[in-house]
């Protein structure tokens, strides 16, 4: 049996090596499909798939719970290093648009569970203050290994030819990502039952809908982003070393975000920050600055990831840990959806003002509607947060309804089109049989 400190040990291992894994395959994708002729639309729809399932899963595994218990680490361990070869496959099927996208959207599938999986092994293992420490040496691993990461990403783009300069890095990366699963098939984790779920008070639940709308609005932006900031410095002709550098950069943000942003408050400021950087990016035509600006978002950014977790945190054990996982996960998917939905039809500049616009949004409810960070009185910003809770509630029962009505129409059509189709195939029999 592991003691705490060797399980500690384990999950930052973990840490360190996932983040290099990760922070290569996901940083090189949109460049090496940018720079392998996909058009912003062809992104998209890449990008669109995979959202769409993510969702799926997310909803899955919030109200299929068994599907996260019972055999929970032969489960972790499968998803985390199936997770690893799908993403280690993607360049070398790059030529295959329709193959790409369907490897792309199981790559980013098998991720939720994974994450899922990982929280809800630390929260089994961990508890209170050596949580807390647990995840301060892992955020402190990932860092480190995301620097790392984004040298030898810069280093592969500047000095080695396409496709090897994908190649290359894409394979290092999930061998190295391997050994992170084989880090955590050490951990000696007992058996995991399902969860008591508890009830949530009324203003509770209409603090954790803001926050997830807040986060869905601001995950929108930030996929947008991610979308179009590589397609816009190709058409402003910028090398894609620069890119990657990005990626380097936005790596030093990462570490510095968590020892700039600490309170309430401090994450308010920072992601206004990230808003007004994010909304500047289509209106500086030089490359060079846009490393500087990756930084900024990225050192931002980290607050909102932060604050969610604090927010999350105190309603686990109404929520449980499997589904307060699943719910920040499921907000990333749902912003990926409407960002690529937004990506077939506009250009990348329309794209990057939209992806700064969300996030001023996401800005104002921090500000305003979120009581743990509001600069009015915590009744005015309930008000504000019960006026949000009530439109988008109102809003989801809307498109609920015309989403089940557009679908019986469907259906309605599709039996009516095979009804006129077995017509035609018994009046064109009966002619043959009569000739």
């Amino acid at each position: 049996m592991l003691n705490d400190r060797e399980s500690k040990i384990i999950l930052v291992v973990e840490a360190f090596f996932g983040s290099l894994y990760v922070t290569v395959t996901r940083g090189l994708f949109i460049v090496m499909l940018s720079y392998s002729g996909y058009e912003m639309s062809s992104i998209s729809i890449v990008s669109l798939f995979s959202a769409i399932l993510g969702v799926v899963v997310s909803y899955l595994l919030y109200y299929k719970q068994s599907i996260i218990y019972g055999r929970f680490k032969l489960k972790m361990v499968i998803s985390h290093g199936t997770e690893r070869f799908l993403w280690m496959s993607l360049p070398f099927f790059v030529w295959n648009r329709e193959i790409t996208a369907l490897l792309y959207s199981l790559s980013m599938a098998i991720t939720v569970p994974v994450g899922v999986f990982i929280s809800a092994a630390m929260m089994a293992l961990f508890r209170g203050e050596e949580l807390d420490d647990l995840n301060a040496k892992r955020n402190i691993a990932g860092a480190a290994a995301s620097l790392i990461a984004g040298i030898f990403m810069t280093l592969s783009l500047a000095f080695l030819p396409a496709p090897e300069s994908y190649y290359i890095p894409y394979v290092s990366a999930g061998l190295l990502g391997l050994s992170s699963t084989f880090a955590i098939s050490m951990l000696k984790i007992q058996r995991l039952e399902e969860e008591r779920i508890l009830k949530l008070r009324e203003e509770d639940r209409i603090k954790l809908s803001t926050t997830f709308v807040f986060l869905i609005i601001m995950f929108t932006g930030s996929n947008i982003l991610g979308i179009a900031w590589i397609p816009y410095l190709k058409n402003i002709g910028a090398p894609s070393y620069i890119a990657a550098l990005m990626n380097l950069i936005g790596s030093v943000g990462g570490i510095v975000g968590p020892y700039l942003f600490r309170s309430y408050r401090h994450h308010r400021i920072a992601i206004s920050t990230n808003a007004l950087a994010t909304l500047s990016v289509p209106f500086f035509l030089v490359p060079i600055v846009h490393p500087a600006l990756s930084f900024v978002t990225s050192a931002t950014f980290v607050s909102v990831s932060l604050l969610s977790m604090l927010i999350y945190s105190n309603y686990v054990e109404n929520l449980g840990i499997a589904r307060a996982s699943v719910l920040l996960t499921a907000s990333s998917f749902i912003g990926l959806v409407i960002a690529s939905l937004l990506g077939l039809f506009l250009q990348p500049f329309l794209l990057l003002i939209l992806a700064g616009l969300s996030k001023i949004i996401a800005a104002l409810i921090v500000t305003f509607a979120v009581p743990e960070t509001a600069v009015v009185p915590k009744e005015v910003a309930m008000g504000y947060a019960r006026l949000i809770h009530s439109v988008s509630t109102a809003g989801y029962m809307t498109i609920a309804v015309i989403s089940r009505q557009a679908m019986i129409t469907a259906l309605k059509v599709f039996a009516l089109s095979l009804l006129l189709i077995l017509v035609y195939f018994i009046y064109r029999l009966l002619f043959l049989i009569t000739l």
